[in-house]
């Protein structure tokens, strides 16, 4: 008897655990699609009447936890961008078939995120909401809060128009075009690969330690680098920051030189990671990496912009 007494408790704590567990698995899971949220998803989706078609199928969505069911394993890369819901819908005209995807992603600096890492500099770029890029089968647009996909079979001749209008119904339903984040706006221009811009949130440039970051890649002739920008709290996180690099330095047993002329920037050479310069300055981290002769005035040039931007 007296070692019975000793195991309920054993087993009502492993009870009460269980039970606690599964009450703070249910409180942190994501909630599903609410009526509303169904509702104006649904109020983005084209008026099939208006270009002789039909809705073959009644419209599906999706949440973070059944993403996966639609996109398999491309749904990790959006919710890395913090993806909270989307509509999916089946469209006929004539004898083009018609996908049109609507990912609400939050804010526009996730959507840019998730749209940044899908396009490069060498598509064809389509004027529809902030920015889209078109194929032959397929058009991806930026749009807000939104990142809409569209995608289309049948004759070639027939695509290209019908992929058009039905990203010109979406926008237009979306409605005021914004454009890009405002820290994008304050990359330097000069020599800069035109839609080279990546926005980077999970381990960015292989960093665990770090915030997310905005990229672009920067190119002279033969030679280019590739601009990082951390926006940190204030300046005493860009000094954590740097704590935590100079870690990751001396483990990988990198040379670190100040940079002449530059106050809080070093250059550093490291066998695994090439080389950079990483720039200390007020609440921003910069990285340039694979730096060629003219890094300083880039750097300063980044520098000068971006205290613009931090006053807005």
């Amino acid at each position: 008897m007296r070692s019975l007494y000793r195991i309920l408790p054993l087993c009502l704590g492993i009870i009460m655990g269980g039970i606690i567990s599964a009450t703070q698995a249910e409180e942190n899971s994501p909630a599903p699609i609410s009526e509303r949220e169904k509702a104006q998803l649904r109020s983005l989706l084209p008026e099939p009447s208006l270009f002789n078609a039909v809705q073959t199928e009644k419209p599906q969505f999706f949440d973070e936890e059944t993403l996966y069911e639609y996109i398999n394993g491309a749904a990790e890369s959006f919710h890395q961008y913090d993806f909270e819901n989307l509509i999916s819908a089946q469209y006929k005209a004539g004898e083009v078939e018609i996908t049109i995807d609507i990912y609400n992603m939050g804010t526009l600096l996730n959507a840019f995120g998730i749209y940044s890492i899908e396009r490069s500099p060498d598509l064809d770029f389509i004027p529809i909401g902030t920015q889209g890029t078109i194929n032959p089968y397929g058009l991806n647009f930026l749009h807000g809060p939104y990142y809409v996909k569209l995608a289309a079979f049948g004759p070639d001749n027939k695509l290209r128009l019908i992929l058009v209008r039905f990203a010109r119904s979406v926008s237009g339903k979306i409605g005021e075009v914004n454009p890009f984040p405002h820290v994008l706006q304050s990359l330097p221009k000069d020599s800069k690969v035109e839609n080279s811009e990546q926005y980077l949130k999970v381990n960015p440039l292989g960093y665990s330690f770090l915030n997310p970051v905005v990229t672009a890649t920067y190119r002279w002739g033969d030679e280019e680098s590739v601009l990082a920008i951390f926006i940190n709290a204030n300046a005493k996180e860009t000094g954590e920051k740097w704590n935590s690099f100079k870690k990751h330095f001396d483990r990988t047993k990198a040379k670190i030189e100040a940079v002449d002329d530059l106050t809080g920037a070093f250059r550093v050479t490291s066998e695994y990671e090439g080389e950079m310069i990483v720039y200390n300055t007020g609440r921003f981290t910069i990285i340039l990496r694979a730096p060629q002769e003219n890094a300083v005035s880039l750097l300063q040039s980044t520098r000068k912009q971006l205290m613009i931007y931090a006053k807005d």
